[in-house]
């Protein structure tokens, strides 16, 4: 059987926050753009590119806050329409999206991440892997 895990238990989160905290909105997008690339999921391509191209104008410095708000409020709606990972993976989405308003949104979509992939694998070390995956692009 395999473990479950605890993100709580793991200290390096503490070292992570600091880090994160030190960084920008605009750093924070990049990172969390490259967090979620090996997790896109083709069957959401239609919104994985909306929330990108969002991301993309954010980052070239329009402001686009009032429809990066509304396209998160949609993918929510959606992801109470889905369930187990698939609604985790949109909830990282929105969230993901929701960061071009407030840094610290990217933290609940690295969260909705782990769920993610521990409802997939339900191995403790794949979680743990995750995270210091995360962890690790930020520097």
């Amino acid at each position: 059987m395999k473990s479950s895990f605890n993100q709580y238990k793991l200290n390096v989160y503490d070292d992570f926050i600091k880090r994160f905290n030190f960084h920008t909105k605009e750093s924070i997008l990049l990172w969390l753009k490259n967090v979620m690339q090996p997790h896109f999921r083709l069957e959401f391509d239609l919104n994985n590119k909306e929330v990108l191209s969002l991301i993309n104008e954010s980052l070239l410095g329009l402001q686009n806050v009032l429809a990066a708000r509304a396209y998160a409020f949609k993918l929510h709606k959606l992801a109470k329409t889905l369930e187990n990972d698939k609604q985790f993976y949109i909830r990282a989405l929105a969230h993901m999206v929701s960061t071009i308003h407030v840094k610290t949104h990217a933290l609940k979509c690295c969260d909705y991440l782990i769920k993610m992939i521990q409802f997939q694998t339900k191995d403790a070390n794949q979680v743990v892997s995750e995270r210091l995956r995360q962890i690790s692009l930020l520097e």
